[in-house]
């Protein structure tokens, strides 16, 4: 007799036969049981892409541009967009008699049709396509719990008439779909006690329609709607108020959700593309813009900051590589070597940024030759203020990146996360309200953290003297990159109109406060937990907000109450009402410094024992944010390899001989001397071994 404990041969050889029957069938039973607990939890993403943006009521033809121009060259991995199933047409009037739209309609849906104010069926086919060739997946946020609010009847974006007194929605629902008083339990059909199960599932939220998921009919109208996105190339789903519907509904509807057919998987999850930065222009070419309005929007944010932010450097010769340091610290390691007038790189050209003449554009950091002449332009274009499909040759160029990297001779390439496109990501969204049922959708799904923006907002905004340096735990211990089954996130269309936050100053960080917003998300972005999602808004102060309710009002309009185009400036930043938090010079930056990173541990962690931290993802990248009152100096061990490093935060990598931000020299030991400002425009550093200027000085 024996006992098979494990998948493989432990049989005495005359049973050799039975014991591989039995291996093989435990081994296979032990990959399907794996291969259901991954089941909708693996983003997906092509290549070592790693982050969510999510473009709050863009309209598709927008986001498709986006995806070509920016988030695929920008290496994001995938693009997270408003609900496109038809919902109401709403709109609040002020109290002046002034119509305004209001951010909420799109979450009061009347029909699963793809006809919604960001655009019809076809233009968001398109752009699914683009994005998906952009090496870019597109994940769906779906109001799959309720229909519209008591708000009368009337009709949708696609004509669908609907009568929400009686239920009633033309060729979608009837009465007979919805959860009546006596599921729900309480006289107002509200929920009423968030700590009751059965009313937060089976009752009206927020008086919305509440439909019962437990009816074939509801489930099968669900279950086609899913699989149509699907069909079209949606690699994911954000599923809107999940803790309101009963985990096991869903799990019985995600069921029925078959694969992509198999010619579509071969389509979208080719092989990824290298992609590459291009470069900031410089501030003078920043200030010429392409079809510029004369008179812009006052809602329109502040400038692109300049890529010099006021950080202590020391004074460099013109002929080296400056360094983002200041006077050499009092304390230095007894075993840390000297530096020798030898360690200085002989005769090479400064790696400050000169102005470069407006009619070149930015050079390419993998395709020019390192001998050439740093002032030389590039054949490869900057996003332009133009919103134009680019030709064939152009888009070849803006998705090349070399992802390689040389240390010391030796050709290193990023750690790969390893993801394979066998299913939709599906990430549940979760309330502060009903967190205590959070791992009952963890077990069918990803869900979002709903502390995650709490926690780290309250240490940047020092709620009850809370310090950056509490962040520790959740840095240092949390779960590594890769398929964890959390979204995380600083800032959200939802947290920034208070919805279910406490505190709407301490709580949050929103682009109103840039510094702090940059300071989160690149927190966000250097650490190792969950899968990160980049917030990109519209401006919640318009003109308007005197007369409309807080943080109710909508997506920028036209006098026909049109969602406005999102326009951009030559220096990647937007106006027309957009505010486009993701293309931040340091926000972009830190999307690659996470993708390179990969799975490196956090190590290292350093504190001054208040709001200034540093840690290290091993022999990869590094960070030291300083949210406090003074200038923080010293030797930090960042475990990189020794050399020059563009600080990326402060600038980009041109090629490998300038940077137009601050350069970092990391001495062989590891270490580096480091000086920040908390007066500086963004009062942090990062570096990461893909951003090395100099590899041939040391």
């Amino acid at each position: 007799m024996f006992s098979l404990k494990a998948c493989g041969p432990t049989a005495p050889s005359r049973q050799w036969i039975a014991t591989l029957l039995v291996a093989t069938a435990c081994c296979l039973s032990h990959n399907v049981a794996r291969a259901a607990e991954r089941q909708f939890t693996d983003p997906g993403f092509m290549g070592d892409r790693t982050t969510i943006v999510e473009l709050f009521e863009w309209a598709w033809p927008d986001v498709a541009q986006e995806c070509e121009d920016f988030l695929g060259p920008f290496g994001y991995g995938a693009v997270q967009v408003s609900p496109p199933s038809e919902n109401a047409f709403l709109l609040y009037t002020t109290p002046g008699g002034v119509s305004v739209r209001s951010w909420y309609e799109r979450y009061e849906p009347v029909s699963y049709g793809i006809a919604s104010p960001s655009g019809d069926l076809q233009e968001f086919a398109d752009m699914v396509r683009r994005c998906n060739e952009s090496h870019v997946r597109v994940f769906v946020d779906v109001v799959l719990n309720h229909m519209t609010s008591n708000i009368g009847s009337g009709y949708g974006y696609d004509g669908t008439e609907f009568n929400s007194e009686a239920f009633a929605y033309t060729g979608v629902y009837s009465a007979k779909d919805f959860h009546s008083h006596a599921d729900c339990g309480t006289a107002s059909g509200l929920v009423e006690d968030y700590s009751n199960v059965v009313q937060v599932r089976n009752c009206k939220f927020r008086g919305r329609a509440d439909l019962n998921h437990m009816l074939e009919s509801v489930r099968s109208r669900i279950t086609g709607y899913l699989r149509q996105l699907l069909s079209l190339g949606v690699s994911g789903f954000r599923i809107d108020g999940a803790d309101y519907m009963w985990p096991r509904d869903l799990d019985e509807i995600y069921k029925r959700l078959k694969e992509p057919d198999q010619t579509k998987v071969e389509l979208f999850d080719v092989q990824p593309a290298a992609y590459r930065l291009m470069e900031t222009p410089s501030d003078s070419e920043s200030e010429t813009l392409s079809e510029t309005p004369s008179e812009e929007p006052s809602d329109t944010p502040s400038e692109t900051p300049s890529e010099t932010p006021s950080q202590t450097l020391s004074e460099t010769p013109s002929d080296a590589p400056s360094e983002t340091t200041s006077e050499t610290p009092s304390e230095t390691p007894s075993n840390t070597p000297s530096d020798s007038p030898s360690d200085t790189p002989p005769e090479t050209p400064s790696s400050t940024l000169t102005e470069a003449p407006t009619d070149t554009q930015p050079d390419s950091p993998s395709d020019t030759p390192s001998d050439a002449p740093s002032d030389a332009p590039s054949d490869t274009p900057a996003v332009t203020a133009e919103r134009t499909t680019a030709d064939t040759e152009t888009a070849t160029n803006v998705r090349k990146r070399d992802t390689t990297v040389e240390q010391g001779g030796e050709t290193v390439t990023p750690p790969r996360l390893a993801s394979n496109f066998d299913g939709p990501f599906i990430y549940h969204e979760m309330s502060t309200l009903n967190l205590r049922w959070t791992e009952e959708y963890e077990s069918i799904g990803a869900v979002t953290n709903a502390t995650f923006f709490k926690t780290y907002a309250n240490a940047l905004n020092r709620v009850r003297e809370r310090p950056l340096k509490s962040l520790r735990p959740f840095i240092m211990e949390a779960r590594g990159a890769g398929k964890a089954a959390q979204v995380v996130y600083v800032d959200s269309h939802e947290t920034q109109r208070g919805v279910d936050v406490n505190d709407t100053e301490g709580d949050v960080v929103t682009y109103r406060d840039r510094k702090r917003q940059v300071l989160a998300t690149v927190l966000m972005l250097a650490q190792p937990h969950g899968v990160p999602r980049v917030m990109s808004s519209y401006a919640l102060d318009g003109k308007f907000e005197t007369y409309v309710p807080p943080k109710m009002l909508g997506p920028p309009f036209d006098h026909m109450f049109n969602t406005r185009p999102v326009l951009m400036r030559e220096n990647f930043e937007c106006y027309n009402g957009w505010i486009c938090e993701h293309r931040w010079l340091p926000i972009r930056n830190m999307v690659h410094f996470r993708n390179w990173v990969g799975a490196a541990v956090a190590v290292n962690w350093w504190d001054d024992d208040a709001d200034a931290v540093a840690f290290a993802r091993l022999q990869r990248g590094f960070v030291l944010v300083n949210n406090g009152l003074s200038v923080v100096r010293g030797l930090f061990n960042t475990t990189l390899p020794a050399g020059y490093y563009c600080d990326v935060l402060s600038g980009s990598r041109r090629d490998t001989r300038t940077c137009s931000g601050h350069v970092v020299r990391v001495r062989p030991d590891g270490f580096a001397e480091l000086s920040v400002d908390p007066a500086a425009e963004v009062p942090a550093v990062a570096l990461h071994t893909q951003e090395r200027v100099f590899p041939d000085y040391v």
